[in-house]
């Protein structure tokens, strides 16, 4: 070996510190090792801490995850893609003919199939209903005429003098003061004898009932 004089420090031969390393190996696991199992600076030997060794230390034991964080702001929305392309056009579709008969209509498609529609037929007439229950006669209204009465029968040559009987049985005329005609007015006649004077000179007799009778000239 040889002495610094200047830093006091001992320098080994590069051969002299080959051996030492070599010596060390040996000695720290009472064999030498594989050279796969060594690591620069110390290895286990045989299960046990090498107490020179100055490897890496072991991994320890995996810590207890931290609690997740809150999530952060939504991101904007991205822009709209852009428009694809248009498609192609579809087939144009075929209408159908319709012909028409005297019997109704024929349908034709291009695609061969065919319908016939046929006129409707007139449907069977109905039946008659029955005849409803004739209505009963009303009653005659009391003020209604309902006979003309000319005493003593159709005289020839004249406008004859008649009566007009109502509903109620009564008889009415037109009765005046005199054969002249002296204020007349419509009149209902009392049971009495009369004559008309329409010139023909009828008697008569008009009764309680309003019956007529001896009627002559």
């Amino acid at each position: 070996m040889v002495k610094d004089l200047m830093g006091g420090f001992v320098i080994f031969s590069l051969m002299t510190v080959l051996a030492i390393l070599v010596t060390g190996l040996v000695t720290s696991c009472g064999k030498e090792l594989p050279t796969d199992q060594c690591i620069e600076g110390g290895t286990k030997c045989h299960g046990k801490e090498n107490p020179d060794d100055r490897s890496l230390p072991e991994k320890g034991d995996q810590g207890i995850p931290g609690a997740v964080g809150s999530a952060g702001p939504s991101g904007r929305d991205g822009s709209t893609g852009e428009r694809g392309a248009t498609g192609d056009q579809g087939i144009q579709g075929q209408g159908c003919t319709v012909t028409g008969s005297s019997s109704g209509a024929t349908v034709t498609c291009p695609d061969g199939t065919t319908t016939v529609i046929n006129n409707g037929s007139n449907g069977t007439n109905g039946s008659n209903g029955s005849n409803g229950q004739d209505g009963q006669d009303g009653a005659d209204a009391p003020l209604a005429i309902t006979e003309i009465v000319d005493v003593c029968g159709d005289a020839p040559n004249i406008q004859d003098e008649v009566l007009l009987r109502l509903g109620n049985g009564k008889l009415i005329v037109l009765f005046a003061d005199n054969s002249n005609g002296k204020n007349p007015r419509l009149s209902v006649l009392s049971a009495g004898n009369y004559i008309t004077s329409d010139g023909s000179n009828c008697f008569f007799t008009v009764t309680s009932t309003n019956q007529i009778t001896n009627e002559h000239y």
